[in-house]
This record gives C-alpha cells, structure tokens and sequence, in this order.
C-alpha cells in the first residue's frame, strides 16, 4: 500500500508542478479583424512594446475589406489588449489563442 500511494503521490506531483510552470509560460497570440487598424496597432506597438504583424483581408460574409492584426503577449498584458481593443472598436472580432512556448525577441530565445 505505501509504495502504491508513493507513485500516485510522486505522478500527482510531477503533473502538478509540470501544470504550475507551464502556465508561467503561457503566452497569448491575437488575431484581430478590424476597420481600426492605426490605433489598435499604435497602442499595441507604444504602450505594450510588442511588434504587430497585419494583412489585409475581405469578409466574405460582408463583403468588407477590414485589417487582420496579428501580435503576442504576456498573459498579463492580454487583459489590458483585449479592454483597450474592446474600447477603439467594439465591432472588432478578436481571436485569442494560448500558446506555452513563444521563441523570438521579447520572449524566450533560441
């Protein structure tokens, strides 16, 4: 019995601490489709000192030409982007994915 509650104890541990320092990695990656590409990309680049990637894109449903943002933050800095993108545009549709390993600079290096 005691080396049966040893292994569940050591496997419990080894996923608990594996869970713990994962989620202090956690990034999250935006995608952003919005007709207020200048200042979204302006807050993102000035106040959050992250880089932004866009492209442009048509909606097929409405036919609209609109910008797709792309950029990655801290977990932190994720709940301030969402509140501040949410304030420029409301119509905005925001993509937001976790990523747990992002390599470049600002974040982890190779």
């Amino acid at each position: 019995k005691t080396g049966l509650y040893s292994m569940l104890g050591l496997f419990s541990k080894a996923f608990i601490v594996d869970a713990v320092i994962d989620n202090l990695n956690t990034c999250k990656y935006f995608v952003v489709i919005t007709e207020k590409r200048e200042e979204i990309s302006e807050f993102i680049i000035k106040e959050l000192h992250h880089g932004v990637t866009i492209s442009s894109v048509v909606g097929e449903y409405t036919k609209n030409e609109k910008s797709m943002i792309h950029t990655v933050c801290k977990r932190i800095e994720a709940i301030s982007l969402r509140r501040k993108i949410k304030e420029i545009d409301p119509h905005a549709f925001i993509i937001v994915t976790t990523s747990s390993e992002i390599i470049g600079r600002g974040f982890r290096s190779i």
